[in-house]
Order: structure tokens, then C-alpha cells, then sequence
């Protein structure tokens, strides 16, 4: 899905938002492999979580507050953002 990213990206002669219901894996993927294609995209809207709710995983030994997209890759969160 990362080679689609950026095919898509690079073929495009505008900018695209991008639109992100899951973790950010393959976006962060595509990153890494060409940072070029950032040029490409005027804004990621992402199903990421919430500032002022709780969270929806309550794992043992966490405290709820995180959002299950972001839980489950962080490290492509931080390579997104």
C-alpha cells in the first residue's frame, strides 16, 4: 500500500488530503521511502483520537487515554507528525 501512496502522490498534479481511518504505517512507510511526497500532501485527516475524551484502549497497565490507530503504531505517528 506504501508504493501506492506514492505513486499517487507523484502522479498528482495537485495536492491531496489524505484520509486515514487506521494506523499511520503505510503513510509513515511511504515517508521513509520518498520524502519528497510530503510537497504533495496539503492535509492528513486521521481517525487518530481525541484531546478531552478517553481513549478506547484499556490495556493492563495502561491508562486508557490512548486512541487504538495511534496504540498500535506509535513509531509511524511520530515519523507522520
Amino acid at each position: 500500500a506504501y508504493e501506492d501512496i506514492i505513486d499517487k502522490l507523484k502522479k498528482a498534479d495537485d495536492k491531496l488530503i489524505l484520509l486515514f481511518t487506521g494506523p499511520l504505517t503505510d503513510l509513515a512507510k511511504a515517508l521513509k521511502t520518498d520524502p519528497t511526497i510530503e510537497n504533495k500532501i496539503e492535509k492528513l485527516v486521521w481517525m487518530g483520537g481525541t484531546f478531552l475524551e478517553k481513549g478506547n484502549v484499556e490495556e493492563p497497565e495502561h491508562d486508557g487515554t490512548a486512541e487504538w490507530n495511534a496504540f498500535w503504531d506509535p513509531e509511524a505517528v511520530k515519523i507522520v507528525f
